[in-house]
């Protein structure tokens, strides 16, 4: 794929490329989050990621990203290959339309995305397979109207047997915003989607929200929707239910610091149930001490209440709470240390948490 995206790149065309690679040594109490005691594990990983930038046309801009990594636990548990691959293109047709697309798979361990998806709190151990895909298109109607539409689809599958269902999904969207203020943008977003639960059915869910982006400074600034979300399945009565949904987000972006945060509370593709009604708060932390050191911190706690056509009434949740350091030592060469704690809720009640510390080295080739 990327040799014949760079074969079809005109003369003239910008391409830059590059590589890294990395090595780390995972240190864990319980790295999937078992009940029980003799859950400790030193785990060894490999990766390499791979990064394409094209430009074939003024307008024109090509970004395929990468990663492929082994990961082998010295006991109990065995080794996993995970890795994910974005291919995203982006075309300026004028000054009143532009387009994007991009085309996803990951392979992930739920220990990597616990908080990701309500998913890996109910099942901690199956590998999940990803594929997903989203275009849109933006409008500028005029110097204070703009409209975006956009199409995408999902496909999730398990590795092995599972409690979680192989779920296909598609999702259409259109939004409308104006420019009220010079700081403020306002408007309405409609939303549908269609999911297949294997073995069981479809279900839907459509939804109108107001939506609001605010720019309070240079630095500063937030966005958020609000409005309703009705849902319906095929294989009880078809009647539509009701319910409050909504997100936001605020971001903090000075000279040296970039923090954020994001809640929501509405209807999440998932494997088990198909549509599942899921709340989660999040934020990111990054300062920069300088030019070759940073620190980041995490924090993400995602819940569901878990109601369906396939399973009795549960609730369950996922926490992750990180802090990392990371240190270039020369152009190359680069060290990192994470550390993570990291709690689920079983559907039986219980719960199960952990540590994980990572110390690591990347190897970053030449760009070109």
């Amino acid at each position: 794929m990327l040799a014949a995206l760079v074969a079809a790149a005109p003369a003239g065309a910008q391409t830059v490329t590059s590589i890294e690679a990395d090595l780390g040594v995972i240190a864990s109490d319980n790295p999937f989050l078992l009940d029980g005691g003799d859950t400790e594990a030193l785990a060894l990983e490999f990766a390499v990621r791979p990064e394409l930038r094209l430009q074939p046309g003024p307008t024109t801009f090509v970004e395929i990203d990468g990663e492929a990594a082994y990961r082998r636990y010295l006991r109990r548990y065995g080794d996993f290959v995970t890795g994910h691959a974005d291919a995203v293109v982006r075309h300026r047709a004028s000054d009143f339309l532009s387009a994007d697309a991009r085309l996803s798979y990951a392979r992930e361990l739920p220990i990597d995305a616990l908080t990701d998806s309500i998913d890996f709190a109910v099942d901690p151990n199956s590998v999940r397979q990803r594929i997903s895909g989203r275009t849109t298109a933006t409008l500028t109607v005029s110097a204070r109207d703009r409209m975006t539409l956009g199409a995408g689809f999902d496909r999730i599958r398990y590795a092995r047997p599972s409690p979680l269902s192989s779920t296909r999904s598609w999702h259409v969207d259109a939004e409308w915003t104006r420019r009220l203020t010079e700081r403020l943008r306002a408007g309405l977003m409609a939303t549908a989607t269609n999911t297949n639960i294997s073995g069981v059915g479809n279900l839907s869910g459509i939804g109108v929200r107001a939506v609001a982006e605010y720019r309070f400074s240079s630095t500063l600034e937030a966005r958020g929707q609000l409005g309703v979300e009705w849902t319906r399945y095929q294989i009880t009565d078809g009647q539509r239910r009701a319910r409050l949904s909504g997100s936001g987000n605020v971001c903090y972006r000075p000279q040296r610091i970039e923090a954020c945060v994001t809640a929501s509370l509405q209807n999440e593709v998932s494997g088990i149930g198909g549509l599942q009604r899921e709340t989660f708060v999040g934020g990111t932390f990054r300062y920069r001490i300088n030019e070759s050191s940073s620190v980041t911190a995490l924090g993400e706690y995602r819940a569901a209440d878990l109601t369906g056509p396939v399973i009795a009434a549960a609730r369950t949740n996922a926490t992750r709470l990180g802090a990392g350091y990371e240190r270039r030592i020369s152009q190359r060469l680069t060290l990192t240390g994470n550390v993570d704690y990291l709690r689920r809720a079983y559907l039986s009640g219980n719960r199960a948490d952990g540590f994980a510390v990572r110390i690591g080295v990347t190897l970053t080739g030449d760009r070109r």
